[in-house]
């Protein structure tokens, strides 16, 4: 039985750890526990190496029942703020490092509470040290506007916006409404799949009063340097429409955790009216990806606490935009000038500037070591054994093969990441053109009837909108970052026509009780265990020697259903596809012996239930048409939809894809 979550002693943060609360000597860690099965002597080890445990109460560490996270205590709040820092900001903390520490290659830390320490009154430390008249000069780019509206015009759109028949969403902390466009706060990003729901037009004479107000307030600014924070351009063609609100409530006690609003789909300036109820708001300066990187005295937070009146507009800009993040702390009061005030109903209205996702760095494509070493290099290695037990054994996914069988004649159909093309002829009405990032795979899965070429998933260089359908099986869980998985999935709708599929397979974190596999976490090894018969003594020697053996020859480990090749590398310049060989062609640094065998870890990260949705639901022009599980592997069929909302939206700056936040609610 689940212990509740009123039980444990401590809270799940309300914050994160740049957030506005401050640290604490306790943490809460996602990403590792006991529902995943981790180590509690590895857990030991990693944490302590940044401080003193405390065991004066029972175990430092937390591993609470059936909970995909555990709390870590420590003597004092140095040593947490060490570990956030370490895990957070140190290039040294990746993945690879994560998965030999803890045995998880992401953990995410935030600072905790205990529970005996809620509903004091607000300490003298979060007095409001901030005004309207001097934001601008602490913050660049954030600007108070108070008494924007009247009373009336608030009670006006309380009752419209805010009332009992308003549409609120209710699986969250707080209650929530989305117009224009909805916003995934799994993803964080907007939710491109969901049916437009039509901005307010109680809001439109709004809307229209924001940019005359910006242009005003920051002309008249008293720091010069505050102008790089003006509205895009001062003619009113460069200013980007409005096209999204998020309505939020908040009840005395709740918050929202500290964040800034992802730049790839959301555009420069926000935009926020505070009703009902004064609030004071954090905002916590991010620190620069290249500040140097010092574990063991990580820089205080910097942070402005600034206090919102009713009825007052908040415009966040420029550095206060991109370089800061906001917060509202969960607590039942503020001490403003002194004095402590009770917090009431407060309804905050953002609007934002849609925009469509922007492109992803270069540099965010290409793979680590952990995947290159566990994926590319393992499967260049085992090619040729690969194909005779797995494709000329034709298992078939049990999906997969429905979905081929009823594609029509005629059909032109791309298979991304076909590996040794178990697929190819399925359908012997279908026109199959396969492509995959082995070259060895595709060496073997050569046939007169189909095409192949090699190339890198994330820049598929075939033509928009040309393929009736397009497949793409047991290619993503090798894909080891958010970043890669979303440019192979925007690639599979660049490349289908409008109204064509796609479907979608990769392995399944819940597995039933007849397979074989139980995965402990989400990123994994996976054996593949290589008799040496298949080998010379040269290649044995030059595998065992951290160098990649010259031929396929390899061996097998049992999985769920079947596989195919990883399709992972990545490219220089966007323009092209060409694939990198040398990045493939270096040591492979982790082949064991074992009972006269070699064995190869390959990396994989198993989906759990909605993941994938998830991740579809921030690619523009599709929507989902079916999902679910299949024998051990999570399936998406997806359909390619024009988006008329699209069309007059300009792209996002080029930026990463916000990693998936590890719960449901926030």
């Amino acid at each position: 039985e689940k212990m509740s979550m009123k039980d444990e002693r401590f809270c799940k943060p309300r914050l994160n750890a740049t957030g506005g609360a401050g640290s604490t000597r306790f943490l809460y860690v996602a990403g590792v526990g006991a529902a995943i099965g981790s180590d509690m002597e590895k857990l030991k080890s990693f944490f302590e190496s940044f401080g003193e445990l405390d065991y004066s109460t029972g175990e430092a560490v937390d591993m609470v029942p059936d909970r995909r996270y555990v709390y870590i205590i420590y003597k004092d709040a140095l040593s947490a703020e060490k570990a956030v820092h370490f895990i957070t900001k140190d290039k040294s903390c990746d993945a690879a490092y994560l998965l030999e520490k803890v045995g998880a290659s992401k953990v995410i830390p935030n600072y905790a509470i205990e529970k005996s320490s809620i509903n004091t009154v607000a300490p003298a430390e979060v007095e409001c040290t901030s005004s309207p008249r001097n934001m601008a000069l602490q913050v660049p780019g954030c600007y108070i506007l108070p008494d924007f509206i009247t009373g009336e015009e608030e009670q006006l759109l309380l009752s419209e916006l805010a009332g009992p028949e308003a549409p609120w969403r209710e699986n969250l902390s707080r209650r929530v409404q989305h117009y224009g466009f909805a916003f995934n706060y799994r993803t964080l990003m907007l939710d491109y799949n969901k049916p437009a729901v039509p901005m307010p037009e109680s809001c439109n004479s709004l809307i229209e009063r924001f940019y005359p107000a910006f242009t005003a307030v920051t002309s008249s600014a008293e720091d010069s340097a505050s102008t790089d924070s003006a509205p895009t351009s001062s003619n009113n063609e460069s200013i980007l429409p409005i096209n999204q609100l998020t309505i939020n409530e908040y009840l005395p006690g709740q918050g929202i955790n500290s964040h800034t609003d992802t730049e790839t789909c959301l555009g420069p300036e926000i935009f926020i009216l505070n009703l009902e109820s004064d609030i004071v708001m954090t905002l916590t300066k991010n620190e620069p990806a290249d500040a140097p990187k010092d574990a063991t005295s990580p820089p205080a937070p910097v942070r402005k606490l600034l206090h919102l009146p009713a009825r007052s507009l908040l415009i966040l800009s420029g550095d206060a935009r991109f370089k800061w993040s906001h917060a509202i702390t969960p607590r039942r009061s503020d001490k403003i000038d002194g004095a402590v005030v009770p917090r009431g109903r407060r309804v905050s209205l953002t609007f934002r500037q849609a925009l469509k996702p922007g492109a992803l760095p270069a540099s965010e494509l290409k793979p680590g070591e952990l995947e290159l070493d566990h994926v590319v290099r393992v499967y260049d290695n085992i090619a040729i054994h690969w194909n005779h037990t797995r494709g000329k054994r034709k298992v078939y996914w049990h999906r997969v093969k429905e979905y081929l069988d009823a594609l029509p004649v005629g059909t032109l159909l791309a298979d991304v990441g076909s590996g040794d093309g178990k697929y190819f002829g399925v359908n012997p009405g279908v026109v199959t053109i396969g492509c995959d990032r082995s070259l060895k795979l595709l060496e073997v899965s050569h046939c007169n009837e189909h095409e192949t070429f090699c190339c890198d998933g994330a820049k598929v260089p075939l033509t928009s909108d040309t393929f009736d359908a397009t497949l793409c099986i047991a290619v993503l869980h090798h894909l080891s970052t958010v970043d890669r998985r979303y440019a192979v999935l925007s690639e599979l709708i660049r490349i289908t026509k409008p109204y064509g599929t796609v479907m979608i397979q990769a392995w399944a974190l819940e597995q039933d009780n007849q397979s074989k596999r139980i995965f402990e976490s989400q990123d994994t090894m996976v054996p593949w265990r290589l008799s040496k018969r298949f080998l010379s003594e040269a290649q044995q020697a030059q595998l065992l020697g951290n160098t990649v053996a010259s031929d396929g020859n390899s061996g097998e480990e049992e999985a769920p259903q079947g596989e195919s090749a990883p399709l992972t590398d990545s490219v220089e310049e966007p323009a092209t596809s060409a694939v990198d060989s040398t990045m493939d062609s270096g040591p492979c640094q982790h082949v064991t012996e074992d009972a006269g065998e070699l064995v190869f870890q390959r990396y994989c990260h198993v989906y759990k239930e909605g993941e994938l949705e998830q991740l579809c639901s921030s690619i523009p022009n599709c929507v989902v048409v079916e999902s679910g599980w299949d024998k051990g592997n999570w399936f998406v069929q997806l359909r390619k939809v024009p988006d008329s909302r699209l069309e007059q939206l300009p792209s996002g700056p080029e930026s990463k894809i916000p990693v998936l936040a590890p719960r449901k609610t926030v």
